[in-house]
């Protein structure tokens, strides 16, 4: 498309694309050069959203976002002009210089809370925080790409969003909640403190410990006959932070603004309340105001914290509704029940079951889920969606869904096999 013109933009390089949207730099006739983004899917809620994130651009007017220039959405082929932030993503900036530093770690923690605090006043979280959607330039960040932010007020949609890898656990059962954002920049922040950012952090199903936030070994190939390299360490200042924002339980995440206070007093080595992390204050604490007033009041539900449950399609068979499209295959690895056995199954080395339970759990909820893919399509897709290594299982078991079972729950042995109980203790080698 370069070359091309759109308003009074010519478009340039590419700068990313995405599945409903591509990015241009662009130059307008005046000299001046912007980010062009240009609308290019084609589901029928696509130009709705598009224009719903050129509108949210333009009302947070440059505080922590790119400025909003100009648009044209009634266009056959609609697109919105932005600020052309300098500087390179989070993801590139660490991959190129290394880890941050914990002050320059807490500087950025600082610059992302204080936009997703204007986002709340929008009534909206951002659901895609990941290093490849902040731009760094010297000291200053800028968090981008708005294309699946939540806008309590609009049609809940069924669709799951998000990067995988830092979605909050909530956001997989189609459950939104006003501190997934929180989670989410845990999780960025662990990437820009060591680097890496250790495999299915979000499938744990508990909360975080310091052992989880690092890598066991570091990532690159190390040869033979050097020293393996120290593992990274999170800066104790903002390892106890991160370990609050990714606890399982959203309520009992601290609130953005608790964040904020905390974040800033260790910046100003200052000590911050102790209680502004504590589980037990923020359970009875519940919803912050702020969270309240970015929510429909029907929302709220009865009790401390809030959770908001994406509703299904109802039966109404007397009334005339649009047919819903069906959710894509690939959904099926936002589906906790199937998820949560495949993360064990992986985790004791069996991939080769892996296949089976795939299998079964279709032939459970309907083989209309997998849109023709077989089993083994799809549990290969989830691998490499998931960044699984490929494991094998311990030395007698078979890769199968049968061995895992007999490795998870061993049968006893035979009566005649096991070992005669004498009544004198006998010589024990220690096992280093």
């Amino acid at each position: 498309a370069s070359g091309e013109r759109l308003g009074r933009f010519t478009l340039a390089e590419a700068l990313g694309h995405g599945g409903f949207a591509h990015v241009y730099q662009a130059r307008a006739d005046d000299g001046t050069e912007v980010a062009l983004k240009v609308l290019t899917g084609l589901h029928d809620d696509a130009r709705e959203r598009f224009a719903q994130e050129a509108h949210l651009l333009e009302r947070l007017d440059g505080r922590g976002f790119p400025r909003f220039v100009e648009a044209g959405l009634d266009a056959t082929q609609p697109w919105f002009a932005m600020e052309l932030v300098p500087g390179t993503t989070l993801r590139d900036r660490v991959r190129e210089e290394g880890p941050l530093s914990g002050p320059e770690a807490l500087r950025l923690a600082r610059q992302i809370v204080d936009a997703l605090l204007v986002l709340q006043e929008e009534r909206c979280l951002h659901r895609d925080l990941k290093p490849a959607n902040i731009m760094v330039d010297g000291d200053r960040a800028v968090l981008i790409d708005l294309g699946i932010a939540k806008v309590f007020d609009a049609a809940t949609s069924t669709q799951p969003a998000g990067t995988m890898a830092y979605m909050a656990p909530e956001l997989f059962g189609r459950r939104v909640h006003p501190r997934s954002d929180v989670y989410s920049l845990g999780l960025l922040l662990v990437y820009a403190s060591t680097g890496a950012l250790p495999l299915d952090l979000n499938f744990l199903g508990r909360d975080l410990t310091p052992a989880d936030l690092v890598e066991e070994e570091p990532a690159g190939v190390v040869p033979d006959d050097d020293p393996l390299p120290e593992r990274p360490v999170i800066d104790r200042h903002l390892q106890s932070l991160v370990l609050a924002m990714t606890r399982y339980q959203p309520n009992h995440r601290p609130p953005l603004e608790n964040i904020a206070s905390v974040v800033r007093a260790r910046i100003a080595s200052a000590t911050p309340d102790p209680t502004l992390l504590l589980t037990s204050q923020l359970i009875s604490d519940g919803v912050t105001a702020a969270e309240v007033a970015a929510l429909p009041a029907t929302d709220i539900l009865p009790g401390r914290g809030h959770t908001k449950l994406f509703q299904r399609d109802v039966d109404r068979s007397d009334e005339i509704t649009p047919t819903r499209v069906p959710e894509p295959w690939h959904a099926l690895v936002y589906d906790r029940a199937l998820m949560s056995v495949l993360t064990e199954v992986h985790a004791d080395g069996f991939d080769g079951a892996a296949e089976q339970v795939v299998a079964d759990h279709i032939a459970e909820i309907g083989a209309e889920v997998a849109g023709g893919r077989t089993p083994a399509e799809i549990k290969d897709w989830i691998w490499q969606a998931m960044r699984w290594r490929v494991t094998t299982p311990p030395d007698g078991h078979a890769d199968t869904l049968r061995g895992w079972r007999t490795f998870r729950s061993p049968e006893p042995a035979p009566a005649s096999k096991r070992a005669p109980v004498t009544s004198r203790p006998r010589s024990v080698t220690p096992v280093g």
